[in-house]
């Protein structure tokens, strides 16, 4: 073999080798465990590119979805994190990246998390002509099945059933507009079946009651919220404060008693009482809808906005009965730079969790693309350097020739 021909099969080798390891780690992805135990971070995992997808390295179980960053034009690239049951686990679930593509600002298509951490739903900002549908992952292996939904100007998740069976979504053009000012036909999506079906027109806000066989909806504006069965029929008829709207699809209490409502200008949450005998508590500080209940008087909201400034966005835990709240949970924002935002908890998860110290995050592998970027890289590394040894040889050996003539005593 002549030398100049050994750079170039280091290299190669080098680069078979190293593709072949990166297909390996990414064959042997396969399936997660599922803890028995659920834990929860003090401090959810930042923004990373160096976090494996959801699809291509599942994650076992999620106990929160959330987004960091916005889109362009606006501090920081996006990305939707899913926090793993373990306690250390984050993934990205760039499904919801890739369809929300469309949007102008770039921003994800809206995603949310079944309360049991078994299924990530990825829903469109803005229907094709062509088709409706969202995409559902399952978190213990990743695997993805799209869901054909009747004809819709977009699909926005905005409740589900606690059994995680039942999801309730908006079909309305979401593209550029704030979550609040998000209304049209509610539909309501049988995820074993994958039946769709119309409930109700105009609607803004929902949530399940805890048994699922109710569902409380308001239209944007009006302070009637409707509670209607399953068939659609309306069965009672509550009435929220002024410029009070549902919060959220967990705003019913676990015992059916209260329902939530936010009030964005004052930054709380109140509650509209359903039973007759409930009694009603003070509205608690918050800066968004209710993310779920750890108990019947113990329920978790995010901080208000004025409260966060440049610091972590913290999630709160009030207490009903004694009035106080604390943190919970924090989420990182470096410095304000990547805002966290939509927020979903594996609410059916919560009354177990147990809160665990982070800092030991596991990403899983790189991503591919940067995985062989680096195997490329260190395959031409590779021939550059042997072309180095045998100049730097080549020069050895000259030096020792000269020497040798020298001292040849033969050369006259």
């Amino acid at each position: 073999m002549t030398s100049r021909r050994l750079p170039v099969l280091v290299g190669f080798l080098v680069l078979v080798l190293g593709i072949a390891v990166v297909l390996a780690v990414g064959a042997g992805a396969g399936r997660r465990n599922v803890p028995a135990r659920v834990s929860v971070p003090r401090v959810f995992p930042g923004s990373s590119h160096l976090t494996a997808d959801s699809t291509r390295s599942p994650l076992g179980r999620a106990v929160a979805l959330y987004r960091q960053g916005a889109g362009v034009g606006i501090a920081g690239t996006p990305q939707v994190l899913a926090q793993g049951s373990d306690g250390h686990g984050t993934r990205t679930v760039d499904v919801a990246l890739d369809r929300g593509r469309g949007d102008a600002l770039g921003d994800p298509a809206p995603a949310t998390l079944s309360p049991d951490g078994s299924l990530v739903v990825v829903g469109e900002r803005r229907a094709t002509p062509a088709a409706t549908d969202l995409v559902e992952i399952t978190t213990a292996t990743g695997a993805e099945r799209v869901v054909r939904l009747p004809a819709a100007r977009g699909v926005v998740p905005v409740a589900w059933s606690q059994d995680s069976r039942y999801l309730a979504y908006v079909g309305a053009d979401a593209t550029n507009v704030v979550e609040s000012a998000v209304a049209g036909p509610l539909f309501v999506l049988d995820t074993r079946s994958g039946r769709s079906e119309l409930l109700t027109g105009d609607v803004g806000a929902a949530a399940f009651s805890p048994d699922g066989s109710r569902v409380a909806v308001q239209s944007p504006g009006s302070p009637r919220i409707r509670v209607l069965d399953r068939s659609g029929r309306t069965v009672d008829q509550l009435l929220a404060p002024d410029r009070a709207r549902i919060a959220g699809g967990a705003a019913w209490s676990p015992d059916g008693s209260l329902l939530a409502v936010l009030d964005d200008v004052r930054d709380h949450v109140g509650f509209v009482p359903v039973a007759a005998t409930a009694v009603v508590p003070a509205p608690v500080p918050s800066g968004g809808r209710v993310l779920g209940w750890l108990s019947r008087t113990e329920l978790l909201v995010p901080a208000p906005l004025t409260s966060v400034g440049d610091g972590d966005q913290r999630l709160l835990r009030a207490d009903l009965v004694e009035g106080d709240t604390s943190v919970w949970a924090s989420v990182p924002t470096a410095g304000a730079r990547y805002a966290v935002r939509d927020v979903t908890l594996a609410t059916a998860l919560l009354p177990r969790a147990q809160l665990v110290a982070g800092g030991d995050v596991d990403r899983g592998p790189w991503p591919l693309g940067l995985r062989i970027g680096f195997v490329v890289a260190g395959a031409v590394l590779s021939s550059f350097s042997v072309v180095g040894l045998q100049r730097r040889a080549a020069a050895v050996g000259s030096l020792v020739a000269t020497a040798a003539w020298f001292s040849d005593s033969s050369i006259d």
